[in-house]
């Protein structure tokens, strides 16, 4: 199983993480972001099926970040338009997505 974290995260966090047999992957800083969330995971992508393993990633993210994920067969859509530092334009991948019901921020 996949567990997309901040890039800040801390070894003692990962460590428990690896011990559930997770496949960490760090979502990396996004500089159009302002600091205290420019390595938000619900900010720069949202899992849109988590039995397909199906993600949709902000489009400037970085190329080693989607390789990444092609190599954990996690497949991806990238969005249509990049984050801004101001809200509403740096949270919309921000949703809350139930198996019938999409929840938009």
């Amino acid at each position: 199983m996949v567990c997309f974290v901040d890039y800040r995260i801390s070894n003692i966090e990962r460590t428990s993480l690896e011990s559930f047999g997770l496949s960490i992957v760090e979502v990396p800083p996004n500089n159009s972001l302002y600091k205290s969330i420019d390595g938000h995971v619900d900010i720069q992508l949202n899992i849109l099926d988590k039995k397909s393993k199906k993600v949709i990633i902000q489009k400037d993210i970085s190329p080693n970040f989607k390789k990444k994920l092609s190599d954990l067969n996690v497949n991806f859509i990238e969005s249509n338009r990049s984050l801004k530092y101001s809200y509403p334009n740096n949270i919309f991948l921000n949703a809350l997505i139930l198996e019938i019901i999409l929840f938009i921020t």
